[in-house]
């Protein structure tokens, strides 16, 4: 066995073919994510060190694994010193023969506070999980594609296909997935010492305690199934989660995975593959639930979306409690079918698929492990998503239809009236102008919501919904602006304490309350 320690002398054995230029951390890390332009990342190690690492299956055990400094850089940068290891997915063609594995690159592992173009850590997946690197990276893209019609915020993550060349030597395309991490947090505006928790979330709940070393009062409250422990959870799962939960991005996240036919996330597999993050104060920022690992989606065709793959039930306790509970479940649908009818419909979802090929399709055709021909994949993608669209809509079934407002939210002026109507034979339409649900917590009318027309006086922020035989629609927003509205607004003073993060580089600093 080859031990790790003996290669920390091996880089200055070698020179670069190049002269870059670059500081890569001066260059933003979104970039690093655009899914139009592949990067190629090169490195550099020993080859016979390189050849030890595609043929190194001690993936979990930290002592074995192989992890050793290796020089990388775009093309145009400088080189720097990082990490690298052997991720477990199987390697391509085969382990026998293991020209394509997948890798971890640890940027900040040797030179405290290091980043590469403002990331701490590289995922690099080859594409052996399940779907190959073109639905493994789209099937992330599924959430991006959400984000953008405002079913998520930020948090979605972003992913692209990177390139990579070791010794000279083009090793194959990789997706490569956002890290869910420390640096996730921070380049989001959302990392504060002390007020924000990251787990993973992968059979149990498990706390980053690179973040935080006790758990947050979330976690604390949360002390049943099916986020810990084997208690059963209160008889109001509504009253007990809405507080603490942004139950609409966990529902939305696992409606995209169940689209997708991921057989192996939060709902399918026993709470497998994704994080949470919780925040202080808990009231007002609750936990959010991010996607992870789609490498088994956009296969099937008939997935269902209620039951998942295959494999009892009763081991998956967030699809069993959450889907379980009536009102869960209807939201769940109807996140399903505003998805269908939006980033996941055939027309958006091949217009990205179209801009991708143009883009960089040439890079999928180079590499020699990818299945099939570039051209054949983008084709049978697009197949893909029209007759799953079909097959999930019949999942869901018929949904009282959503209220529609007499026109757009936007400018309005004072006495102004707003119409809502619905397209159901019967049905009532509820409103509010306070930024509550419509819906109470149990299923009545809010005591806020109203019915029927909408005067304008002021400013307003309408959230709506049908209720139809007992059945609520999706709810829908829209907000009505008066000029002028808010003109004697003055700012009398701003105050911030700044404070230093104790492992940021000496530029950043946080902002605290």
């Amino acid at each position: 066995m080859i031990k790790p320690h003996a290669f920390v002398g091996v880089l200055a054995a070698y020179t670069l073919l190049a002269s870059p230029t670059i500081h890569a951390d001066n260059l933003s890390w979104p970039g690093v994510f655009d899914p139009f332009e592949v990067v190629t990342l090169n490195f550099e190690l020993d080859p016979e060190i390189w050849e030890a690492i595609k043929r190194d299956t001690n993936f979990y055990d930290k002592e074995l694994n192989i992890r050793v400094p290796v020089l990388m850089w775009a093309d145009g940068e400088e080189p720097i010193t990082v990490q690298m290891r052997r991720k477990s997915d199987p390697a391509l063609p085969s382990e026998a023969d293991p020209k394509k594995v997948s890798l971890k690159i640890d940027i900040n592992e040797y030179v405290t506070g290091q980043r590469w173009r403002g990331l701490t850590k590289l995922s690099l997946e080859n594409g052996n999980g399940g779907n190959g690197v073109l639905r493994e990276g789209v099937s992330m893209h599924l959430h991006r594609l959400a984000a953008e019609h405002g079913f998520y915020d930020g948090s979605a993550g972003y992913c692209s296909w990177v390139r990579v060349v070791v010794n000279g030597e083009y090793a194959g395309l990789y997706a490569s997935p956002e890290q869910r991490d420390k640096q996730f947090l921070r380049n989001r505006g959302s990392y504060k010492p002390g007020s924000v928790w990251l787990y993973e979330v992968n059979g149990g709940t498990f706390l980053d305690e690179t973040i935080a070393t006790t758990h947050s009062p979330t976690y604390n409250y949360l002390n049943f199934s099916p986020f810990r422990g084997s208690t059963n959870p209160p008889a109001n799962l509504e009253a007990a989660l809405e507080p603490w939960i942004d139950m609409r991005t966990m529902l939305t996240m696992a409606a995209i995975e169940a689209f997708a036919g991921n057989a192996d996330g939060l709902f399918t597999k026993n709470g497998k593959n994704s994080f949470a993050v919780d925040y202080l104060p808990s009231d007002q920022y609750r936990r959010k639930y991010l996607p992870w690992d789609l490498d088994n989606g956009m296969t099937s065709l008939t997935h269902d979306i209620y039951e998942g793959g295959p494999g009892p039930k009763q081991n998956r306790p967030y699809q069993v409690h959450i889907l379980g509970n009536d009102w869960y479940r209807l939201q769940y649908r109807h996140i399903m079918n505003d998805l269908l009818d939006g980033p996941l419909s055939p027309a958006v979802f091949n217009a990205f698929l179209t801009d991708l090929e143009n883009a960089i399709g040439p890079a999928f055709v180079e590499d020699t492990n990818f299945v099939g021909t570039g051209t054949s994949n983008f084709s049978s993608l697009r197949q893909w998503i029209i007759d799953r669209g079909a097959n999930v809509r019949g999942q869901v079934g018929t949904l009282p239809g959503p209220p529609d407002f007499s026109r757009a939210g936007g400018a309005a002026t004072i006495g102004e009236t707003i119409s809502l109507s619905h397209p159901n034979g019967t049905g009532t339409v509820y409103f509010t102008t306070n930024g509550g649900d419509p819906r109470a917590l149990g299923g009545a009318p809010a005591g806020s919501a109203y019915s029927g027309p909408i005067e304008i006086n002021a400013t307003r922020h309408i959230r709506a919904r049908v209720l139809v035989d007992g059945i609520w629609s999706a709810l829908r927003e829209a907000t009505f602006t008066v000029p002028g509205h808010a003109s004697d607004l003055m700012i009398t003073e701003i105050m911030y304490r700044p404070t230093r993060d104790s492992d940021a580089p000496d530029s950043e600093l946080e902002f605290v309350e």
